[in-house]
């Protein structure tokens, strides 16, 4: 369960050059012993060169498409279509630069990593400890492999077919393509950071379920098994060796500890997460329109790009879950570890232990754990409604322009004739 779990995630994020700290393991053990920097590593280097890509690429491109965007729209698109674009690509150039942000926080990121260390040298005793890291990030670096290859086939697919000769696949192109693949590929390396850590920190506070469980019962915690006993058995027993105060000691302290740490990251992940979440519905607003908007205009360009508009609605609901999931997963396990309590029998214990449970109760607060949208709204699957909700209003307010665009363009030409 220990830190070193995530060796494979400190690999590709190295490989992606979105932080220059290396994962230093223990060569007896192979346990995590500290994060480092050097600045003669190629690691380093390597970070450098593509901090400077990010740089000066993103505002660039971002700008050049703003640019094209507003002067191909100015005559043929409502200004409402044309407004909400350029703030979609302002927003998505943003989140594209979201790597290099996290540069001003990765002091505190690594500071809350290794704290956590803390909390597993408590937890070390605890069996059947199973912690699914390495597969997560080996299946999220293939689904991020898989969401850039088809996102570059369907935003390059259209204007290759376009070319009129080879040549005009030059050198510029193809740095143009590299220089597009690795900033995707920092960003969603950095959704795959956010996601595996708050899983980290679900993972400890699930397992402390078994400061208040019996030791030899099983406790399943989905498909995966943990440590537990069944609701209707638990129970907490008089404790004459003072076991028990030990026991919700270390829980109260674990808890804690793993508070401060979400309390943490939400100076680290908050403004990015609003961000994102900007960006998905301004994204998915947009891309739906696209794709409606061939039933209303056939003769609308935006027919021959239909495939490339569907892989960015479906890429963009995905980053927006993926921050929602992983946001809520710490809060659901208090939830969950809540309610375990309040069904606890504390009729035969000591009053002090007794006090220290309500003491307990009262601390399990999903507040304490969850992460906040820049501080706006707390993130969690309470949040999809309201978007789905506000997603849909954006939406028909696109459609009626563009429907009553194409009605007095109809009626222009029928006066025509």
């Amino acid at each position: 369960m220990g830190l070193e779990r995530l060796n494979v995630l400190f690999f590709l994020i190295n490989a992606a050059g979105l932080l220059p700290y290396r994962m230093i393991l223990d060569k007896r053990n192979k346990r995590f012993e500290r994060f480092d920097i050097a600045w003669w590593h190629p690691v380093t280097w390597w970070f450098v060169v593509v901090l400077i890509i990010q740089l000066i690429y993103t505002p660039y491109i971002t700008v050049v498409t703003v640019m094209l965007e507003i002067s191909k729209s100015n005559e043929k698109e409502s200004i409402i279509y044309v407004m909400a674009m350029v703030l979609w690509l302002v927003c998505y150039g943003i989140v594209k630069l979201i790597p290099v942000i996290l540069l001003f926080r990765v002091g505190k990121l690594i500071t809350v990593l290794t704290d956590l260390k803390k909390v597993d040298q408590i937890l070390k005793k605890i069996p059947d400890k199973r912690c699914n890291s390495r597969q997560r990030t080996v299946v999220g670096f293939l689904c991020i492999i898989s969401m850039i290859v088809t996102w570059h086939i369907s935003s390059r697919g259209r204007m290759l077919l376009h070319l009129e000769t080879k040549e005009e696949i030059n050198f510029i192109s193809l740095l143009d393509y590299l220089c597009d693949f690795i900033t995707l590929l920092q960003f969603a390396t950095w959704l795959l950071l956010i996601h595996l850590t708050y899983y980290s920190i679900a993972h400890r506070i699930a397992i402390l379920e078994y400061f208040i469980a019996d030791e030899q019962a099983p406790i399943h915690r989905g498909k995966k098994m943990i440590t537990v006993v069944p609701f209707k058995t638990m129970s907490i027993e008089p404790d004459p060796d003072g076991q028990l105060s030990v026991r919700l000691q270390k829980f109260d302290n674990v808890f804690d500890r793993l508070a401060k740490t979400c309390n943490q990251l939400k100076c680290v992940f908050s403004f990015p997460a609003l961000i994102i979440l900007i960006t998905s519905f301004l994204s998915c607003t947009i891309n739906i329109f696209l794709l409606l908007r061939n039933f209303i205009q056939p003769e609308s360009a935006s027919q021959n790009n239909a495939l490339h508009y569907f892989v960015i609605l479906t890429s963009q609901i995905a980053m927006a879950l993926i921050i929602i999931q992983s946001a809520d997963s710490p809060a659901q396990e208090v939830k969950r570890l809540r309610s375990k309590f309040l069904r606890l029998s504390t009729k035969n214990i000591a009053s002090i232990d007794e006090a220290k449970c309500a003491a307990i109760l009262l601390a399990l607060s999903e507040e304490r754990v969850q992460l906040s949208a820049g501080g706006l709204m707390p993130i969690g699957k309470e949040l999809l409604p309201s978007l789905t909700a506000t997603v849909i209003t954006y939406l028909v307010i696109l459609l009626q322009n563009a429907i009553h665009k194409k009605a007095n363009q109809d009626k222009g030409t029928a006066n025509r004739f």
